[in-house]
């Protein structure tokens, strides 16, 4: 997967509220922590998103990382989830997404 199809993925897994969490990367129905790919898990922080999606690669860390910073936000991915709301987090995946999509455009000569 690339870094654009890894990040719309992993949003559109957490794009209700009822899917993400905070505090821990991945918890079940009863809210207890588990492995973000489990098969059990049903809520997933930021980073536990892209786990599930089975890409943990540093660009896509990199990549929702700057979108903190150009937003204005302090602290890394991590931080923003844990510290803000499902709307910010959800923010900062547009972003991140939006610049990935600007990179592959110019990557492939379509600027």
């Amino acid at each position: 997967m690339t870094t654009l199809e890894t990040l719309r993925a992993a949003r559109a897994l957490i794009s209700k509220e009822s899917n993400w969490t905070q505090g821990r990367s991945a918890r079940n129905a009863r809210g207890e922590r588990l492995d973000p790919t489990d098969s059990g898990a049903v809520k997933w922080c930021a980073l536990g998103a892209v786990a599930k999606i089975g890409d943990t690669g540093c660009w896509i860390i990199m990549a929702l990382d700057d979108a903190c910073h150009r937003l204005g936000l302090r602290g890394h991915i991590e931080d923003v989830n844990d510290t803000t709301d499902h709307r910010t987090v959800l923010k900062v995946f547009d972003l991140a997404v939006k610049l990935a999509a600007e990179k592959e455009r110019k990557a492939i000569g379509k600027t």
